[in-house]
C-alpha cells in the first residue's frame, strides 16, 4: 500500500501520485504528515427572542368598550364606545396624499424648413412681363416661388406691348393669380399737315 505524504489518503501500489494533492505517493511503512486539524470554529450565541409587544391602546379601549357594553348593556354603553372608537380614529394618522413630481420639460423642436409654394402666374392675353419691385420675374403663363417666410401681401406689376400695366396683390399663396390685360387706347400721333419729311440731307 501507498499512502499520500499531504493528506494521509492511502492508494494502491500501482497508483503513482495522489489525485487530491498531485504529490507522489510513498510506502505505507513510511510515517506521513498529517495535516493539522482545523480550527474549530465558535458558534454564533443563540438570537434572543423578539420582545412581546405591548397591547396597543385601541385594544384597551375595545376592551373597556366590550365590558361596558356588557355590563351596562344600554344607551350609556353604546355611547361610550362610539366616543372610544371616535377618539381612536381622530388619534391615528392622517395618510399624506402622495407627492407628485413635476414633468421634465420637453425639449423645443424647431419647425422643419418647408419648400416654397409655387403661385400659378397666367395672363390674358400671356406674354406679359410680371415685375417685383422694379424686377424682372417671369412671363406669363408661369411659377412664382413663394417661401413659408415670405410676408403677404405681395405686389406684382404685369407689362404687356399694347395694352395697360396693371398691379396685383397676392394675399393667399394657395390660389393661383389670374390677370385680364386691358388694350391701351393711346392713340399714335398723327404727321403735322404741310410738313415735309426729311430724307436726307441736301448737297
Amino acid at each position: 500500500m501507498k499512502v499520500c505524504p499531504e493528506c494521509g489518503t492511502q492508494y494502491e501500489d500501482h497508483v503513482p501520485t495522489c489525485i487530491a494533492d498531485g504529490v507522489a505517493l510513498v510506502e505505507a511503512r513510511q510515517p506521513a504528515r498529517v495535516p493539522p486539524a482545523p480550527t474549530p470554529v465558535p458558534e454564533a450565541p443563540p438570537a434572543a427572542p423578539p420582545p412581546a409587544l405591548a397591547p396597543s391602546p385601541a385594544r384597551w379601549s375595545l376592551v373597556a368598550v366590550a365590558v361596558l357594553a356588557l355590563g351596562a348593556g344600554g344607551v350609556v354603553a353604546l355611547a361610550v364606545a362610539g366616543a372610544v372608537l371616535y377618539a381612536e380614529l381622530e388619534r391615528r394618522p392622517s395618510p399624506q396624499p402622495p407627492v407628485v413630481l413635476p414633468a421634465a420639460p420637453q425639449p423645443v423642436r424647431e419647425p422643419s424648413e418647408q419648400p416654397p409654394v409655387l403661385v400659378d402666374v397666367r395672363s390674358e392675353p400671356p406674354g406679359a412681363s410680371v415685375y417685383e419691385n422694379d424686377q424682372y420675374v417671369c412671363d406669363t403663363p408661369c411659377s412664382i416661388p413663394h417661401p413659408a417666410h415670405a410676408p403677404l401681401p405681395r405686389s406684382f406689376v404685369f407689362k404687356l406691348p399694347g395694352y395697360r400695366e396693371k398691379t396685383v396683390e397676392m394675399n393667399d399663396a394657395n390660389q393661383p393669380i389670374i390677370v385680364q390685360m386691358m388694350r391701351s387706347r393711346v392713340v399714335p400721333a398723327s404727321p403735322t399737315p404741310g410738313a415735309r419729311p426729311s430724307i436726307g440731307r441736301e448737297r
